[in-house]
Parts: C-alpha cells; sequence; structure tokens
C-alpha cells in the first residue's frame, strides 16, 4: 500500500495514518505493509513529515517513509504496489497522482475531492475526504479480495491508456482546435457558443 505526495495536512495523509492505526493489526498478519512517499519542501511540511514518523512509530516493521525520492524512483514504488492511497481534502484540480498510480497497476482509493473522482472513474473507490474510518474499511475490503484488487488496477490502467495518454489528448487538443479554426472561418461561432452554455450551466 502506497501513498505518494506532498507532506501536507490537506492532503489526507494524517487521515492515512489514523485509518493504518486503526487496522494494521489485521493487515500486518497478512503481510501487509504502507509505503509513505513524501514530498518535502519547506518546514512546515518537514514538520508534517517528523509528525508522521512520531505517529506510526510504533509500527516500523510494516511502515515506511521517505521523502523527496527522484521520479524513476517513485515510479518504481507504485509500480510495486498493489493498492495506492490517494485521500486527499483538498479539492484537486486534476487527479495526476490518481492516475499515475494507475498507469503503475495499483488499485486506488481515493476521495470525491475536486477532479479526483473524474480521473478514477468507476475504475476505483471513491470515499468521503476526512474519514479515516471510511479508509480503513476500503483498504481492508482490498486487502482481502485479491480478485477485486486485480480488476480494479487492471481497468484503471485501461481507462488510463484510454483517456489519458499521450497521442489521445493530443488528438482531443488538434481537434478542438480545427473546431475553433472552422468557426473562425465561418462565422458560426458555434463552439464559442457551447463554451457560454456550458459556463452558464457550471
Amino acid at each position: 500500500m502506497i501513498y505518494v505526495g506532498r507532506a501536507r495536512e490537506d492532503k489526507g495523509v494524517f487521515d492515512l495514518a489514523q485509518a493504518w492505526l486503526a487496522c494494521a493489526e489485521r493487515l500486518e498478519k497478512s503481510g501487509w505493509k504502507l509505503n509513505l512517499v513524501l514530498a518535502v519542501t519547506d518546514e512546515g511540511e518537514q514538520s508534517t513529515a517528523n509528525s508522521l514518523r512520531q505517529m506510526l512509530s510504533g509500527h516500523s516493521s510494516s511502515v515506511s517513509i521517505e521523502t523527496n525520492l527522484d521520479a524513476p524512483s517513485v515510479q518504481q514504488r507504485l509500480a510495486t504496489s498493489s493498492i495506492a492511497v490517494v485521500p486527499s481534502i483538498v479539492a484537486e484540480g486534476f487527479g495526476r497522482t490518481a492516475i499515475e498510480a494507475m498507469s503503475c497497476g495499483a488499485a486506488v482509493i481515493t476521495t470525491h475531492s475536486g477532479g479526483l473522482w473524474e480521473a478514477v472513474g468507476e475504475t476505483g473507490k471513491v470515499i468521503n475526504p476526512r474519514s479515516p474510518k471510511e479508509i480503513a474499511t476500503a483498504l481492508l475490503d482490498l486487502a482481502d479480495n485479491q480478485p477485486l484488487r486485480e480488476e480494479m488496477a487492471k481497468a484503471g490502467r485501461e481507462r488510463v491508456l484510454r483517456l489519458f495518454n499521450i497521442h489521445q489528448i493530443a488528438e482531443t487538443y488538434d481537434d478542438m482546435l480545427m473546431s475553433l479554426w472552422d468557426d473562425h472561418v465561418s462565422g458560426t461561432n458555434k463552439t464559442q457558443g457551447l463554451i457560454d452554455h456550458m459556463l452558464v450551466s457550471e
């Protein structure tokens, strides 16, 4: 099990730590381990990392905390993890961490904050933010159900390859630019009208 992200409270990492403490005995008996891969860039984040180490110090045999790994090392950690938890509290604009975990073949547990639920779609377990109890339940559900983990991991990776690969994104962007150009040439402004409608609908 893995968390990758900033060492900040609004990323939900303390909720994950509390969830682990609540079900550690059961998970540890089954051989599960938790790896917190933290980005630490200032004194506040260093303080958070220190607090997490102290909070989880009684489980040093099953919990590891690493900071400021390079990108290949983070990818390697994700690729060797069965479950990734993205428990963000803040409204994320785009669920990049979730997508990276899905692309590496991990089953994802995340919250419905911001764009995270849109990133995982129906391929992940989506829970409420600020809910260690729901995180613990989701961890136990996946830990005890290998077929479900594998199904979620497969569906998540397929979703990333289908929707978020660079070629698909470039093609979608090109189509949008061509639509804008066609509207400009024809003077219809259909695309602008659609954008205006979407903004009003929001």
